[in-house]
């Protein structure tokens, strides 16, 4: 029962603008609540390991249709490969109050067209980054050379954004493996130094590309926040983090360690979406409806449950009542 005390949301995500949260470090289930999403479009020059998306077909995850908040999201696949996408983010934004993107960052390194993009009213640009270095980056993206291109493309952004003074908000997404973990704390460091003050760490979801690889590598959810927690403790005094906001992001609540919770985290909730109901399993979701985070919580993949089954017993446990 004492660990009902321990988890305490400081504000349901709906209607909070993530990108003007104070620094530091938080815990969400999802980033996403408030936007529409259209994740459908572009061809990627990558092909990562980790990839949501099937190489053939449409993407499982549901996208939203037809206008619903004022914010879109125009991510998956590489939109920055549609053909005149300047202009149609430049349209979209008579319809949308803030337009978000999420890319490799690849096509940012031609500064021209990084300009042309920042121009057209972009709010916020997520750059999928996932390592410090050319070498790992490289191996998990399957791209030799996209390290250098997409470092470019975020050092580009950064440029003009002080240059010209665009008023946009610069992210970079980090998916986490069993490959990468251990360079978390280096690659906060390595971030910010760019000029980057928002950092998402994203676990691996089951779907897509990914699924193939998921047994292997795919790291604890503990040993991924506590990888992200060490760092607060470890560098707390960096004039560089006391700049940063620190996301958690797709690790569910009941695996977080309770004390760093309780002393170091805020914790962001919002109502979930069920997109990720198809890869938790019937016998999981029975469990996961017990559990007083349930409203808020998009759950646990069957293939992590299987992974580490005794473990996830265990977690579940400490919020189910």
């Amino acid at each position: 029962m004492a660990a009902k005390k321990t988890l305490r949301p400081i504000s349901k995500l709906s209607g909070v603008d993530i990108f003007k949260l104070p620094p530091g470090f938080y815990a969400a289930n999802t980033l996403l609540n408030d936007f529409d999403v259209f994740g459908e479009a572009g061809k990627c020059q990558n092909d990562c390991v980790f990839c949501v998306e099937p190489k053939f077909g449409s993407m499982p995850i549901k996208t939203t249709r037809g206008k619903k908040h004022g914010q879109l999201l125009i991510g998956s696949r590489e939109c920055t490969t549609i053909p005149g996408i300047a202009d149609i983010i430049a349209l979209l934004g008579e319809k949308y109050k803030k337009i978000s993107i999420g890319s490799n960052g690849q096509k940012f390194s031609d500064i021209g067209f990084a300009d042309k993009i920042l121009a057209a009213g972009v709010r916020n640009i997520s750059i999928s980054l996932h390592a410090p270095s050319r070498a790992v980056h490289d191996s998990l993206s399957k791209r030799r050379g996209a390290f250098e291109k997409t470092l470019s493309g975020i050092k580009n952004i950064i440029f003009l954004k002080n240059k010209k003074k665009y008023s946009v908000n610069v992210a970079v997404n980090f998916v986490v493996t069993k490959k990468n973990i251990r360079y978390i704390r280096k690659f906060v460091g390595f971030a910010g130094s760019l000029g980057v003050r928002d950092v998402n760490f994203l676990a691996m979801i089951p779907m897509g590309s990914a699924k193939n690889i998921y047994r292997k590598m795919m790291p604890r959810y503990q040993d991924i926040a506590e990888a992200v927690f060490k760092i607060k403790k470890t560098d707390q005094s960096s004039p560089i983090l006391k700049k940063m906001r620190i996301f958690l992001v797709h690790v569910p609540y009941c695996t977080l360690p309770e004390q760093d919770i309780k002393n170091d985290f805020r914790v962001l909730i919002s109502p979930r979406t069920g997109q990720f109901d198809e890869i938790n399993g019937n016998d999981l979701k029975k469990i996961c409806r017990k559990c007083r985070f349930y409203a808020y919580c998009e759950g646990m993949p069957k293939d992590y449950a299987t992974l580490y089954n005794k473990e996830t017993k265990g977690a579940i446990k400490r919020f189910v009542a």
